[in-house]
């Protein structure tokens, strides 16, 4: 199992759809392939944001192998969240769904990549 732990400093913005011709080629264009997220949020009794992810991408139309990932996000101040990510095995992403927060919807997106000047932009488009 692989556990991350990092300072996550966010910020976001509502994009209108479509993009503009040169800001699409630029995200096609990226090396990374979009990833197809199922994002179910957990409870959670200590005031964090818990989640677990089920990640799918196709490389050059293979599909690869679905891994699956758990969150927890503590709010450091605005925009700004103490975050620790840990891999999970199949059979544990199944456990954990059992403690899906019933005030939450799940939610899949496909998630695409662009890297400009430094900085790594996610877009998520949101399905439904």
């Amino acid at each position: 199992m692989t556990t991350q732990h990092k300072i996550e400093i966010e910020r976001r913005w509502l994009i209108k759809l479509p993009l503009s011709p040169e800001a699409e080629m630029e995200v096609k264009n990226e090396p990374d392939a979009p990833a197809r997220i199922q994002q179910t949020y957990l409870t959670s009794n200590d005031g964090s944001v818990r989640r677990v992810r089920y990640v799918e991408v196709d490389i050059w139309g293979v599909k690869m192998r679905p891994h699956y990932i758990e969150t927890t996000k503590r709010l450091i101040e605005r925009g700004v969240n103490d975050e620790v990510e840990n891999d999970l095995t199949e059979g544990e992403y199944q456990a954990k769904l059992l403690e899906r927060d019933p005030d939450h919807i799940t939610i899949n997106k496909t998630r695409y990549h662009l890297h400009y000047k430094g900085h790594l932009f996610e877009f998520d488009i949101f399905e439904d």
